[in-house]
């Protein structure tokens, strides 16, 4: 299932902290910032919805967002977004980073974020599990 490169991302992250001047980042926000820079190139002309609205319609259990993957912020989040999210991330590890990201580009800057950081926690995991960070 899982179809993301961990090696070629491992390389890009180690590349990203090193190339800081300033004190290393920690390997998620290292992963992060790799990911933003690979949607960034993604998007050739974003069109962002501007009508997207975030009430929070159902409030998700923490142990359950962790369960499910998505980061804690998801809580005060619609039942629709945290399953776009979940969405896109399953699309990403079957199909792999670069068909994920091409799904990713132009949705809502929110969701991009949330998108993000869910996949960062699950690279990181799988890169330290594999002896590569």
């Amino acid at each position: 299932m899982d179809s993301i490169n961990y090696e070629e991302l491992a390389r890009e992250v180690i590349k990203q902290q090193q190339g800081k001047e300033q004190a290393p980042q920690d390997h998620k926000e290292a992963v992060i910032s790799v990911l933003r820079e690979k949607t960034i190139a993604e998007q050739k002309s974003p069109t962002f919805s501007t009508t997207t609205q975030y009430s929070p319609i159902q409030q998700t259990a923490g142990s359950d967002l962790k369960e499910r993957g998505l980061p804690s912020y998801a809580e005060g989040t619609s039942p629709e977004i945290q399953n776009k999210v979940e969405e896109l991330i399953t699309h990403t590890l079957d199909k792999g980073l670069s068909a994920g990201i091409s799904e990713v580009a132009g949705l809502d800057p929110f969701i991009i974020d949330m998108y993000h950081d869910a996949l960062a926690e699950h690279v990181v995991q799988q890169m330290k599990e594999r002896g590569m960070l």
